[in-house]
């Protein structure tokens, strides 16, 4: 394996074992450069956003589109600390039958809009 791909699961493995608040400040910081450089895809994001919705506010929406990003990638490296309390980050009203089930040894189909780190499903 090569110096810098040995550095960089390094620098990855290290990054998710921040504390989750040092890691969402980092996913706004990294997100809001991101989202400020007038790079190529950004350039993408401006005219779909304008294309679809109102033009009002579409910087702010890219720079928002990137800070979900990174916030997403960098809950995603370590998981540990958003499931210790589950029932606080995720909005489910009926975990009751979820629970029934789960002792049943059945399954259940989970649907959730688009809106976060729905990643977070693979763990239930």
């Amino acid at each position: 394996m090569s110096l810098r791909r040995r550095f960089l699961i390094s620098f990855v493995f290290s990054l998710g074992r921040l504390p989750l608040r040092v890691r969402r400040f980092l996913a706004w910081l990294v997100g809001s450069v991101l989202g400020s450089i007038p790079i190529r895809d950004q350039k993408i994001a401006r005219l779909q956003i304008k294309t679809f919705l109102e033009p009002r506010g579409i910087k702010a929406s890219v720079r928002k589109v990137y800070e979900s990003f990174c916030l997403t990638f960098l809950e995603a490296l370590n998981m540990a600390p958003l499931l210790k309390n589950d029932t606080t980050l995720i909005r489910f009203d009926q975990w009751a039958e979820v629970r029934s089930l789960q002792a049943e040894g059945k399954g259940a189909i989970y649907l959730s809009g688009h809106t976060g780190n729905w990643e977070l499903l693979a763990a239930y």
